[in-house]
């Protein structure tokens, strides 16, 4: 068995994507279907974090409803599902850099 086979195919399909994914940011989360939009807040706001099962409740939705939507949120990296309980995952913020210490010398004057 060659092993530039199976290295080279990995290589390749890494090769293949053009776009690099950019991080969500809590902006972001304003052009999400309605649904999901309501998930994501409801899990922000809970005091504790909840399963799938409370959350349906919470929200009088069918849990099967909830855990396709919970799944989706998932897999883009917005949710994530630790021993069992719901929790947003991190999310891409800006950081704020003064300019150029522009701010520190007027200070002197």
């Amino acid at each position: 068995m060659s092993t530039a086979g199976m290295f080279g195919r990995l290589t390749g399909r890494m090769d293949d994507t053009d776009e690099v994914a950019t991080p969500l940011t809590v902006s972001d989360l304003l052009e999400f279907p309605d649904d999901e939009r309501a998930i994501v807040r409801h899990i922000l706001r809970a005091p504790t974090p909840l399963t799938v099962t409370e959350l349906a409740a919470e929200l009088g939705e069918p849990a099967d409803t909830v855990a396709k939507l919970v799944g989706a949120l998932s897999m883009r990296g917005v949710v994530a599902a630790v021993d069992g309980k719901l929790k947003i995952s991190p999310m891409h913020s800006a950081a704020r850099v003064s300019p150029g210490g522009l701010w520190g010398q007027l200070n002197d004057l």
